[in-house]
């Protein structure tokens, strides 16, 4: 990446045809190759004051974030991805884009293309379903992001197909910042509002979810599913009131009866909705089941949770937890990893709630960190 910093810093001294610029592209060739070896794409991402590929922080970094990706920044792009196959004539041309302050997101058919994180430039919406375009994380625009999943809510809800193509789109714009690493997937955490908490939510939920798929080692095609129930795991709560959902006092017993049935109900609207994966009636259906046999619905004698169930529900706790809403405060982050440390080997597979915070979250964990009796969660975390 230095050489390839190089190359576009030649262009203001030599020009793009000078043989210092041209060896520079050429040194910078063989090593990306070597890694394509591996994989089938390379994505390099600036996250704030990092650089990172495939989830490692580039020693480099603090170089390129004042080079390289200032330039990015300034054109309004995140990602720098490199795809197998790429050839040198598709590095000059994103370079000389660069240079001349013309860059454009690179198409699926480009061997190198400048991208965004998140609600931007991977947008391949048909002109019909076009969403505004927005420049990365921290100009996404919530209403446009969450579009998809509130379409797919008011399908469910009314008896018709689910269009796929929105949901599978935003699920690739997750996936990508989920290859990114350890601590992308939660700039969206600051989208939330009071009253569209339930897609923000959603989306949330579906990062995190998605981020914790790809971190325990499961096939892109599974991963893709589990961020979808991740996405969709509150349908049941569009049938409880509003009144309920957003009651700031304590609720009664029948009014906790009634918002508690949410998994049921999301289950049977999931079952009966076309272009939904079975996999997010059954996530639906579990999210609020636990490991120790606690939760809700009643667990059935020697019921084994689905684990993509168990994936979403730590996203589910960790992402309302974090969140403001009319009933509590948000709770400080080493709040809510206190209650999923202490709910290891409880209510949270211990090995996932390790995985979660080490690759998803980004924190390192204590060297022998024990499971423990679980810490009550706050009331109503979920």
């Amino acid at each position: 990446m230095r050489e390839v910093q190089s190359a576009l810093e030649g262009r203001g001294f030599y020009g793009s045809e000078h043989p210092v610029v041209r060896d520079a592209q050429e040194r910078a060739l063989p090593r990306l190759r070597e890694v394509l070896e591996e994989e089938p794409s390379v994505m390099v991402a600036r996250l704030g004051d990092r650089v990172v590929a495939q989830g490692e922080r580039l020693a480099s970094e603090g170089i390129l974030r004042r080079g390289l990706f200032a330039r990015m920044e300034a054109a309004g792009f995140e990602t720098l991805t490199f795809d197998r196959g790429f050839g040198g004539a598709e590095l000059a041309a994103v370079l000389d884009g660069l240079h001349a302050g013309e860059a454009a997101a690179g198409s699926d058919a480009s061997g190198v293309r400048l991208g965004h994180l998140l609600g931007g430039g991977a947008e391949r919406a048909e002109a019909s379903e076009a969403e505004p375009k927005a420049a990365g994380p921290a100009a996404a625009d919530p209403a446009a992001l969450m579009r998809p999943v509130g379409r797919a809510f008011q399908s469910i809800l009314r008896g018709r197909p689910v269009e796929r193509g929105g949901l599978h789109r935003l699920v690739e714009q997750l996936g990508q910042a989920a290859r990114v690493g350890a601590g992308a997937l939660l700039p969206m955490r600051d989208l939330k509002r009071h009253d569209d908490y339930t897609f923000a939510h959603a989306i949330n939920v579906g990062i995190l979810a998605c981020g914790l798929a790809g971190a325990a080692g499961l096939d892109e095609g599974t991963v893709r599913d589990v961020t979808i129930a991740g996405m969709l795991h509150d349908a049941g709560k569009e049938r409880v009131p509003t009144s309920l959902l957003n009651k700031p006092g304590r609720l009664t017993g029948e009014e906790k009866s009634i918002v508690d049935g949410h998994p049921v109900a999301g289950a049977k609207l999931l079952m009966a909705a076309e272009g939904v994966p079975r996999l997010a009636a059954i996530v639906a259906w579990e999210h609020h089941m636990n490991a120790d046999g606690s939760g809700y619905p009643r667990q059935p004698a020697g019921h084994r949770r689905h684990p993509a169930s168990q994936i979403v529900q730590l996203a589910d706790v960790f992402d309302a937890l974090r969140t403001r809403r009319p009933y509590r405060a948000a709770l400080p982050l080493a709040e809510v990893h206190a209650v999923l440390l202490a709910g290891r080997g409880g209510p949270y597979d211990a090995a996932l709630v390790d995985l979660f915070l080490r690759e998803v979250v980004g924190e390192t964990l204590p060297a022998a960190a024990p499971a423990a009796e679980p810490a009550a969660a706050p009331r109503r975390a979920a």
